[in-house]
């Protein structure tokens, strides 16, 4: 759009370049589309739907310029607000010229600012001609219509495809059991007292998720790992549903059709329910042999880190496969890189494309209060840098899922400083995702089931942390107690031997508990996990990033 001075009766206009490039741009913003939308609005009364059109699509320039530039890229975008609204506002005159002009009305001439000159067609702003030539009305409505349209097309794709198209190049899932609001709380004021806060509460967005399972009001860990890998709700003790004989496909299923490389990161086993869930073809959670057996074969998964390693040999080498195979070796025979510590696998190559399969136990990780003592395992967040290190060089970027499983573990023996011990694990995790994987990444936190209905009781000091808040409070009763479990821990009493963290019912494991999961999400999408939701609307928060 060309900004004209009057020169003479029959004179077509001159740019006028006196003014700085910015007052340019922020008069033609606002009197080109405010001219538009305005007089768009009249023609809205008369019925023109052309007008109602040109006065929509100039607003929406206007408004939601400065609103996209600012709030989805920041500063860093290459288009400030004013021209962004600027080309909204053009995009709106063109289309509103196209129409008019296959209606035959004269209404684009007013609108752009057109001429006549001596009598014949009209001339676009800012041109000269030697002279003026003669059309057909016809051909002339024909030919500026095609002009309009290929310029709007060209823009059009040209922003969307650049600018409005862009999914996080990193996509990252953590889950875990017992992340609940009253654990989380706990979990809180033992890492640093009332005042603290994790980084996982520092994310944007916060929704509460209903967890139920198909049959159950209370599911299971192998149910809640299938809602959410597939966004469709399985029975107790099963891991996906099947649509006639062909399992759902999972989110790292979807990932890879969508050329992204793919990981799993766990500090349980691999066979697990909730790792199984994403890529096992067999419904039941507790065929660890078929389980182990199936990603062997299919050896698509890039990067794979944890625990599990019996599942994948033979009884021969202090395996449990009664098959024989040794599922390891066939895996390395297939380019996968082996290892078994931290520093093989911290040695592993990131100049090439990431095969990798990390087993650095023969069952589950040793729990966070472990670690120490078991040198050679690295930790979930040094789990979790290697495998970001490992699959950020797939130009397509990538999906991670992380499996921080021995939270419920620990819950489920009534370990309740080892459960709290596993969320501050968790959340050093997340702190690693968001530096490493950059802040433009979908980073989602989500519980899965609880279990045990751990509390944390009495009135602590608020600057009270770690093993002040344990054992007998002030008040003389446990500060840690169950709803159900074996009880742990002991003290001697009066009236004999007690259990520093009591259960309410003893039983010889904890049992599932009825509470909402909490989820929280920070980058690109993110913002669609909010308020009161289920946790298969995780699958389809993914599923918009992928």
């Amino acid at each position: 759009m060309r900004l004209l001075r009057r020169e003479g009766p029959k004179t077509c206009g001159a740019l006028e370049r006196d003014k700085p490039r910015t007052t340019r741009i922020t008069e033609a913003l606002y009197v080109g589309g405010a001219g538009v939308a305005i007089i768009g609005g009249l023609y809205w009364k008369k019925g023109t739907t052309a007008g109602a059109l040109a006065g929509l699509l100039s607003g929406s320039g206007l408004v939601t310029g400065g609103i996209v530039s600012r709030q989805i890229w920041g500063d860093g975008f290459p288009l400030n607000g004013a021209q962004i609204s600027f080309f909204g506002s053009i995009s709106a005159c063109l289309v509103y010229g196209v129409v008019s002009l296959l209606s035959g009305s004269e209404f684009i001439a007013q609108c752009c600012s057109w001429r006549q000159c001596e009598g014949e067609i009209p001339v676009a702003c800012g041109v000269h001609p030697a002279q003026c030539f003669s059309v057909s009305k016809k051909l002339r409505n024909r030919l500026l219509a095609l002009v309009c349209l290929l310029a709007f097309l060209a823009v059009g794709v040209l922003f969307y495809v650049n600018w409005v198209v862009q999914r996080p190049f990193a996509v990252i899932l953590f889950l875990s059991d017992n992340l609940s609001p009253s654990v989380l709380t706990s979990a809180r004021i033992y890492a640093g007292g009332a005042d603290y806060r994790f980084e996982m509460e520092k994310f944007p967005h916060l929704a509460l998720l209903t967890t139920q399972a198909n049959d159950f009001a209370v599911a299971d860990s192998a149910a809640t790992a299938g809602a959410v890998a597939t966004g469709q709700k399985p029975n107790n003790r099963t891991l996906r549903l099947e649509a006639g004989r062909t399992p759902i496909p999972t989110l790292l299923e979807l990932a890879r059709k969508n050329g992204r490389a793919t990981g799993i990161v766990s500090n349980t086993s691999l066979t697990d329910a909730t790792a199984a869930a994403f890529y096992a073809k067999t419904s039941d959670p507790l065929d660890f042999q078929t389980i182990g057996l199936q990603l062997a074969e299919a050896s698509d998964v890039n990067v794979l880190l944890g625990g599990g390693a019996a599942d994948f040999l033979p009884a021969t080498k202090d395996g449990r496969r009664k098959d024989g195979r040794d599922l390891i070796l066939e895996m390395r025979n297939k380019g996968y890189d082996i290892v078994r510590n931290q520093q093989e696998m911290e040695s592993t190559p990131l100049w090439r494309a990431p095969k990798v399969l990390g087993l650095f136990s023969m069952g589950q990780l040793a729990f966070a209060d472990e670690v120490q003592f078991s040198a050679s395992q690295p930790s979930l967040a040094e789990m979790v840098l290697q495998a970001i290190l490992l699959l950020q060089y797939n130009p397509k970027g990538y999906l991670l899922v992380v499996d921080a499983g021995l939270a419920g573990r620990a819950s489920a023996q009534n370990k309740g400083e080892t459960t709290l011990q596993e969320i501050v694990a968790l959340d050093q995790a997340v702190a690693v995702a968001r530096k490493y994987a950059g802040e433009n990444a979908l980073v989602v936190v989500a519980g899965k089931q609880n279990s045990g209905g751990l509390r944390l009781n009495g009135y602590s000091f608020r600057n009270d942390k770690g093993a002040a808040i344990l054992g007998i409070n002030a008040q003389g009763i446990p500060s840690l107690t169950w709803s159900t479990g074996p009880g742990s821990g002991q003290t001697t009493t009066p009236d004999g031997i007690a259990h520093t963290e009591p259960s309410a019912f003893t039983t010889a494991s904890a049992v599932g508990t009825a509470e909402d999961a909490v989820a929280v999400s920070a980058g690109p999408g993110s913002e669609e996990l909010s308020g009161f939701r289920d946790n298969t609307d995780v699958f389809h928060l993914i599923l918009k990033g992928l």
